[in-house]
């Protein structure tokens, strides 16, 4: 999705008045609650693991200190991290310390979640957050990657986002302090978190349609979550205030309340939720968005059940989803899923959901109903993974009298032999057009120098993709590869009838790591696209692609680190080249200055922006407690950014921007 074009805003009193009360708000948000509200029990939540076994956390850090880590697969300063973490875990798991390994990746990429810990031997434990149950509690912003790390009675002691080189000792520090501490029997009682983020943007008078006021505000989102033993609950209110003119609104956001133990888990108010990998229905945390700017955190408001007691588990749930662009319509949904767990075998499990949608919708869907039945298979012998889903879909339309059934299949499986390992996927999809719906896309979703150009029609597609990986533990070194063939050509597509359309890509790299710290990943592709309808003139060609990511370790705690994103496409009567460049100096563990830059001859974004090039400046302070202040100065186009040492999205701006993320 899209974020709008920026308004117009000339900087004047306005601008003054913003920077005062930006400044303000977080100056006194840091007064009121001191760091060490932090010291608080941690909110329990259970997850499974790769291996299908639910974790609790009060059980898994019973006892232990507890360092939890929230990542992604895409996540550039992630996958830097990590093997330190899984260093931490070899050497002190024996004096009380215990890694989780949170990965925050949706259900529709729970495949590259197993071969990303498969290829680089990880033995910490991975939990599946799939759902966004965990995250949304710790990192509701989803800036990727974040740390906390809790003390042997449970509580918060340290909180940290992102990932520069150099922060491995400060978690190191922090983990050896707090395994010389006794244990503490802190009384029972409710611990209270607060997580607020504040926005003060003031753009340039050049950014956005001139006609349209008041776009330099003030954003702010208040979360506030009590907790003890089972029993959570949370609201969140969204407060806004315009400047030019002087307007502000307020808004209950989010509320909810949920009951949990290790087999249950009951909730009321909003929630998000997924069936299977998503063939059936999936609202969960993503990168639709920009947090504050454009905020798409979609939930289902109303009720859900969930119960697991091997071999057997289920779930229920229904209520109401608010569509981001429109509040006041409200659809209607129903779901659930039951599954059996086959000792020494694999996990069989049925899924359904049915949903009465209003007018306007994605789809035009005016009622769809779905259902799935799914199987996997973890080990078969240790060589081998299998995952597989069908499933079958009827809608209603607002336009059609007669039903349109499709139906969906995804299958993906995991083989080892030594050090390679072979991830091989294909999908068909057939109307699978549900506006819940968030199947297995096949794309590489890392490679967001080409996400605008991803096949993601469900009408009549089906597609086939491999990776190959060999990772050496002795020189640090993965050297991949991946294909995907596409073949999206329906018979009667609802917009542009019939077509044809072929996609294939190809790409491959080396990703090293250096002993003293120093990291790299280059890789470079070639994709091709030929199609019959002029709907697909920007896609219709040829893209050769090239990306760099580089670490250099400077003296001390500093260290530099270089970004390169470029593509050049050639189609026919429709041509143009992109580059997407950073440069950061950063300082462990606190600050982070960045240079940005990005250039395109798109004739459609030169059009909309009046420019080729897009030059900014962003500083980054990291404070103790999880606490961050992030000023940018400039103009970017919008696009996924892994530098920094933080994986966002940055919406289309221009001008000033100041925010602040606060943890409590």
């Amino acid at each position: 999705m899209t974020p709008p074009s920026a308004r117009a805003y000339s900087p004047g009193v306005g601008s003054r008045i913003g920077g005062v009360l930006g400044v303000a708000c977080a100056v006194l948000s840091f007064s009121i609650f001191p760091t060490a509200v932090l010291a608080q029990k941690a909110p329990d939540f259970t997850l499974n693991g790769l291996d299908g076994r639910a974790v609790r956390l009060s059980e898994a850090a019973a006892g232990r200190v507890t360092l939890i880590n929230f990542w992604a697969t895409w996540c550039v300063p992630c996958v830097k991290e990590l093997p330190h973490l899984q260093s931490l875990q070899d050497r002190l798991a024996d004096r009380g310390l215990r890694v989780l390994s949170v990965s925050t990746d949706g259900p529709d990429r729970l495949a590259a979640v197993s071969a990303f810990v498969g290829r680089y031997g990880f033995t910490m434990p991975v939990l599946l957050d799939s759902r966004s149950e965990a995250v949304a509690l710790f990192d509701p912003r989803l800036v990727l990657p974040f740390t906390v790390i809790l003390d042997r009675a449970g509580r918060v002691r340290f909180a940290h986002q992102g990932y520069s080189p150099g922060d491995e000792r400060l978690f190191e520090n922090e983990v050896l302090s707090l395994l010389e501490e006794a244990e503490a029997r802190p009384k029972a009682k409710p611990a209270v978190r607060v997580n607020e983020s504040l926005l003060l943007r003031l753009p340039s008078a050049s950014s956005g349609d001139a006609d349209r006021e008041g776009y330099a505000e003030v954003l702010d989102q208040l979360e506030l979550t009590a907790s003890s033993g089972g029993l959570l609950a949370g609201v969140r209110v969204d407060g806004a205030v315009s400047l030019s003119p002087l307007e502000a609104s307020v808004r209950l956001a989010k509320r909810y309340a949920q009951y949990s133990t290790k087999a249950l888990r009951a909730r009321a108010g909003d929630f998000h939720a997924s069936l299977g990998r998503g063939l059936v229905f999936s609202l969960v945390k993503v990168f639709e968005e920009e947090g504050l700017d454009y905020v798409v955190d979609t939930t289902v408001d109303g009720g859900q059940v969930a119960l697991g007691a091997d071999p057997f588990n289920g779930e229920a749930f229904g209520g109401f989803v608010d569509r981001p662009e429109d509040r006041s319509v409200r659809d209607k949904v129903l779901g659930g899923a039951l599954g059996w767990k086959i000792a020494g075998f694999g996990t069989v499990r049925v899924q359904a959901a049915t949903a009465a949608l209003e007018p306007g919708g994605a789809f035009g869907s005016r009622r769809a109903d779905l259902g799935s039945v799914s199987l996997e298979v973890p080990g078969l012998r240790g060589l081998a993974e299998i995952y597989g889903e069908f499933s079958l879909i009827r809608r209603r339309t607002y336009d059609a009298e007669a039903p349109v059934n499709g139906h969906g299949l995804y299958v993906g499986s995991k083989l080892r032999a030594g050090r390679f390992s072979l991830l091989l996927e294909m999908k068909d999809y057939r109307e699978l057009n549900f506006e819940y719906a968030r199947p297995p896309l096949l794309e590489a979703e890392e490679l967001d120098i080409v996400a605008g150009q991803f096949d993601l029609d469900r009408t009549d597609v089906t597609g086939f993709a491999a990776r190959i990986d060999h990772y050496s533990p002795a020189s640090a070194t993965l050297l991949y590869a991946k294909g995907l063939l596409v073949d999206d050509s329906p018979e009667a597509h609802p917009q542009y009838g019939a077509y044809e359309r072929r996609i294939g890509h190809v790409f491959g790299g080396v990703e090293k790591k250096f002993s003293g710290g120093g990291y790299l990943n280059a890789l470079a592709g070639w994709r091709s696209e030929s199609a019959s309808s002029v709907a697909f003139l920007s896609t219709d060609g040829t893209t050769v692609h090239d990306q760099l990511n580089v670490n250099w370790p400077l003296a001390g705690r500093w260290s530099l680190e270089a970004d390169w994103k470029h593509k050049v496409f050639d189609g026919d009567g429709y041509g143009y080249h992109e580059v997407r460049a950073g440069l950061s100096l950063h300082r462990s563990p606190r600050w982070v200055l960045s240079v940005l830059y990005e250039r395109t001859t798109d004739p459609a974004v030169v059009f909309a922006t009046g420019r080729k090039d897009f030059w900014a400046g962003q500083l980054e302070l990291r404070l103790a407690g999880g606490h961050s202040l992030r000023l940018f100065a400039g103009a970017t186009k919008g696009s996924m950014k892994c530098a920094g040492g933080v994986c966002r999205l940055f919406p289309p701006f221009e001008g000033v921007r100041l925010e602040a993320f606060l943890r409590f």
